[in-house]
């Protein structure tokens, strides 16, 4: 191969990197902006998913204490005087005369 064959062939060689940085580089650095913008939109949602998953923890463990309250004697009791007018058979009830 003589030197001009040689300078040619180095020319296009030349030609060819560039004409792949042109197009290689853009649709990289696109890639790379739109995996940044779906990870910013998941951490997102995560930060949201968590604030539910305590809102919700914390309603559970509410729900657990009603639970334990309305199976206690204490509310059984409560309700069977209030709502039942029930008494024990110990004790003497007083009524208004009106």
């Amino acid at each position: 191969m003589n030197r001009g064959e040689k300078e040619t062939h180095r020319s296009n060689a030349s030609w060819v990197v560039v004409l792949f940085m042109l197009v290689f580089l853009p649709a990289v650095g696109f890639h790379v902006w739109n995996q940044s913008r779906v990870l910013k939109e998941l951490k997102a949602e995560e930060a949201t998913l968590q604030a539910q998953l305590s809102e919700e923890q914390a309603r559970s463990i509410e729900l657990e204490k009603q639970q334990e309250y309305y199976t206690s004697d204490s509310y059984i009791e409560k309700v069977a005087r209030e709502q039942l007018g029930l008494v024990k058979p110990d004790e003497v009830v007083f009524k208004n005369q009106e």
